[in-house]
């Protein structure tokens, strides 16, 4: 493949916009999915999760016909009811009253009774007869979810819309989505509707480990979670030589703002660039340059002069520079060896060896790449390193079930409820099914948690 710095119109339709970190978007707060997925908590998260920062999932309420339930069943329970995500309840319950994070001491009762301000204008009296029907933390709950599942069956009735552009506490704003809509409907003022945003993204922004290949649905460009950091792929070439498409979450912009960008990755891993100010030869060698120190051993690797992109030393100069490949550099791409005697496969790079301790791991990693007989005198020259593993953002689990891991910096993490799996994006096909000789390749890290 001629590689001349790769900029076809369909490597220009991979090009993601390279946006700053998370800031609040007046037009679109969060998303439809994010605002209808009932299924986004379980009753028992809902309830780990009141417990973990305060005590109102201790109390319980009397609904409107006499019933007493806990604050996690009753989240639940009008959440499934009205096809609310339960995190839009719990978010508005810290917003409007902070009763999320309130000590027994701090809550009191008109707390409790006006727990969503369902029924209350800023500048009304709590105390107000006509309000009183919409009183106790039960009913703020029900009407709240209902009146939201309202918004969205009857969009026209309500006096903001989709698309159409409004001016809120003086600033212009054209909601994108009836999530926003809703919002608006519901709390007709901007810092309102910021500190829903602030909480929202504080409690519930999802966190993928590294090695997550990331997209925003419907929205062009792919990204990588590295080092805490997303970092853009500027072309297909510079994807498709590193990574499968299969294994691309698809996501909404708020879980992609919250990280910052990293640097670029702009070419294809072993792309060649001949500098003009000094006419080297260098090979990208990951995330290194590794000049070529002849025409010759450029040759005896088996590269083509067709593949070298001519280039100034500004448009590389975002790369280290590596140790150069010279007469001494055995396998400088890589290479797949087995020992003829013992029969142990090894990939062989620079002058190391990774034990491949499992067919399975060859048949994944490496598929339809050759396989170079050797001796044991020959790969005894090699320093033996860390044995081979998955690539980073591999899902796996053992042959006889059970859980399911991510592979993240060589470890493998344990992805702990299906619901979890489910939030994140993750799909059940991309699951390899491998032997527990090739999971234990991969150290136990840390398991992987929710947002909060």
């Amino acid at each position: 493949m001629n590689k001349k710095l790769l900029l076809t119109l369909s490597a220009v339709l991979l090009f993601p916009s390279l946006s700053n970190a998370l800031t609040f978007n007046p037009s679109t707060i969060i998303s439809d999915y994010d605002m209808q997925n009932c299924n986004s908590m379980s009753l028992e998260d809902i309830q780990s999760f009141l417990d973990s920062k305060g005590y109102l999932g201790q109390m319980m309420f009397d609904s409107y016909f006499g019933e007493s339930s806990t604050t996690a069943n009753i989240i639940y329970k009008y959440a499934n009811q009205f096809k609310i995500s339960p995190k839009y309840i719990i978010t508005t319950l810290q917003k409007e009253q902070g009763l999320i994070e309130k000590s027994l001491e701090q809550i009191d009762q008109k707390d409790l009774d006006w727990a969503m301000g369902f029924g209350v204008c800023d500048s009304c009296s709590k105390d107000d007869p006509a309000i009183q029907k919409f009183k106790g933390l039960d009913n703020q709950i029900y009407n709240a979810a209902r009146r939201n599942r309202d918004y969205y069956n009857e969009p026209n009735k309500i006096k903001i819309k989709v698309g159409k552009e409004y001016t809120i506490d003086n600033v212009k704003i054209t909601p994108a989505n009836q999530a926003t809509v809703n919002l608006y409907t519901y709390t007709p003022h901007l810092k309102g509707n910021q500190n829903f945003f602030d909480i929202w993204n504080k409690y519930f922004t999802k966190f993928y480990p590294d090695g997550t290949l990331l997209a925003e649905k419907g929205k062009p460009g792919i990204w990588i979670i590295q080092d805490g950091l997303k970092r853009p792929f500027m072309n297909q070439a510079a994807f498709f030589t590193r990574y499968n498409s299969k294994n691309i979450i698809y996501t909404f912009a708020s879980d992609l703002e919250k990280y910052s960008i990293g640097k670029p990755i702009k070419f294809s891993n072993f792309s060649l660039f001949r500098t003009k100010e000094n006419g080297n030869i260098y090979m990208l060698d990951n995330e290194t340059l590794r000049k070529i120190t002849s025409m010759k051993i450029f040759k005896n690797i088996g590269f083509n002069t067709a593949e070298i992109s001519n280039v100034s030393l500004n448009d590389i100069g975002d790369y280290d520079i590596g140790e150069d490949i010279s007469e001494k550099t055995i396998y400088p791409t890589g290479a797949i060896l087995q020992d003829q005697a013992t029969k142990q496969l090894w990939y062989v790079k620079n002058g190391e060896k990774h034990l491949i301790a499992t067919k399975e791991i060859l048949n994944i990693k490496y598929k339809g790449k050759a396989i170079i007989k050797s001796t044991s005198e020959e790969l005894s020259q090699f320093t033996e390193g860390l044995e081979d593993k998955l690539q980073d953002g591999t899902l796996i689990t053992s042959l006889k079930g059970g859980s399911i891991f991510i592979i993240s910096n060589g470890e493998r993490r344990e992805i702990q409820t299906k619901e979890l799996f489910n939030d994140l994006g993750f799909k059940q096909e991309n699951v390899l099914k491998i032997s527990d000789d090739a999971i234990v390749v991969h150290p136990l890290g840390f398991p992987l948690e929710k947002g909060f």
